[in-house]
């Protein structure tokens, strides 16, 4: 089972990294898709979408998130020890910090640089599920 969630999470990726290559390509080809993604760009400078502040999105899912790993590490604390807890914890604590980085990065030269965002963001967050899958680390 854990091989093919692997299998579904990298696939994920794979396809997530392509969908940015293409928006990638069509902001820098096609003058349509390059003003579409300054509309979008624009809407969160301004500091709304779909009539929410972002800034509360974000805070929000940051936080959810962050309850979602506590718990989970909690449960896997109580079976497996303290050490799991913690190390677990900072392992999953760089991430999000690299992910919140991300977020707040500058903008100025890339008119695709939220949907960039975006998608890296997800990416970051599949590997954390891989992670979660098999936490251990594996050569070879």
């Amino acid at each position: 089972m854990k091989r093919f969630f692997h299998f579904v999470l990298r696939s994920m990726q794979l396809l997530v990294l392509l969908f940015l290559l293409v928006i990638h390509y069509f902001t820098k080809r096609k003058m349509g898709m390059a003003r579409y993604m300054v509309y979008i760009g624009r809407k969160l400078r301004a500091g709304t979408m779909f009539g929410i502040p972002v800034l509360f999105l974000l805070f929000s899912l940051l936080l959810l998130l962050s309850l979602l790993l506590l718990c989970f590490f909690w449960h896997k604390g109580g079976r497996e020890g303290g050490f799991f807890l913690r190390k677990g914890l900072f392992l999953w604590l760089l991430p999000l910090l690299s992910l919140f980085y991300l977020i707040f990065a500058n903008s100025s030269e890339q008119r695709d640089f939220y949907v960039f965002i975006l998608g890296f963001s997800l990416i970051l967050s599949l590997q954390l599920l891989l992670s979660m899958l098999s936490p251990e680390v594996r050569h070879g």
